[in-house]
C-alpha cells in the first residue's frame, strides 16, 4: 500500500510522546492529538475507497467505524495501561494503542475478535476486514 501522508505524519510528531494527564479533564494538548488522528481516520477512509461513518471521543481514547459495500470495520485507539503514552509500534493487550475487527454496523461494539495492529498495519488491517469481514 502507498504511504498517507497524514498518517506518517501522525506517526512522526506522536510516536513515543507523553501526553500529560489534566486529571479530570481532558488535556488540549490530547484534545490536539484527537484532531490529528481524526484527520488520519478520514484520509485512511478515502484511501480504502471506504466511509467514515462514526468518529468517537472519549477520555483519552477514542474509536471509529468504518463501512465499505455493506461491511464494517471498528477501530479503538488508546492505551489501557497508560492511558498519556503513544506507542504506534506496540501491539497487545497491555501495550497496544490500536485494536480493529469485523463489526455488523456502526453500532456494534461487541461483535467480532480484537486484533491489536501497529499504526503502520492499520490500513492493511482494515482493508481485509472491509474485503473479507475477518
Amino acid at each position: 500500500m502507498m504511504p498517507i501522508e497524514s498518517l506518517e505524519k501522525l506517526y512522526k510528531n506522536y510516536n513515543g510522546v507523553t501526553i500529560r494527564d489534566d486529571g479530570m479533564w481532558v488535556s488540549k494538548k490530547f484534545r490536539k492529538f484527537q484532531r490529528y488522528i481524526n484527520n488520519m481516520a478520514e484520509d485512511i477512509a478515502h484511501y480504502l475507497n471506504a466511509n467514515l461513518v462514526q468518529v468517537n471521543r472519549g477520555y483519552y481514547e477514542g474509536s471509529f467505524f468504518f463501512e465499505r459495500d455493506g461491511k464494517y470495520a471498528y477501530v479503538h485507539y488508546g492505551n489501557s495501561l497508560n492511558r498519556t503514552h503513544i506507542n504506534f509500534d506496540a501491539k497487545g493487550g497491555v501495550e497496544g494503542f490500536f485494536f480493529c475487527r469485523s463489526a455488523q454496523d456502526k453500532n456494534d461494539y461487541v461483535g467480532g475478535g480484537n486484533v491489536f495492529v501497529t499504526l503502520k498495519e492499520l490500513p492493511e488491517r482494515l482493508n481485509d476486514l472491509l474485503e473479507y469481514g475477518h
